[in-house]
């Protein structure tokens, strides 16, 4: 089960990494989800990659990538706003 941040982080990759074609850095993520710090946003990130929703690449800046799990997250959430189940 994913905190409301985290959720909000997750869909802030997905949306960055389809308009852009890249994944954003941390600071990046701070100002896209309105996060105070580079702490919290590492510390949500490192959420996600516990439950299996991104995996990180130690050393990269852009060193994310969602995870198949990540994807049917991000998808079925599309699929709710639009009203579809």
């Amino acid at each position: 089960m994913l905190r409301a941040r985290e959720e909000q982080v997750l869909r802030f990759l997905k949306e960055f990494r389809d308009e852009y074609e890249i994944m954003p850095t941390l600071r990046e993520i701070m100002a896209g989800c309105q996060i105070g710090s580079t702490c919290t946003a590492g510390y949500t990130i490192g959420g996600l990659v516990r439950k299996g929703y991104v995996e990180r690449y130690a050393g990269l800046a852009r060193g994310l990538r969602l995870t198949a799990l990540g994807r049917a997250a991000t998808a079925a959430g599309e699929g709710a706003e639009e009203g579809q189940p």
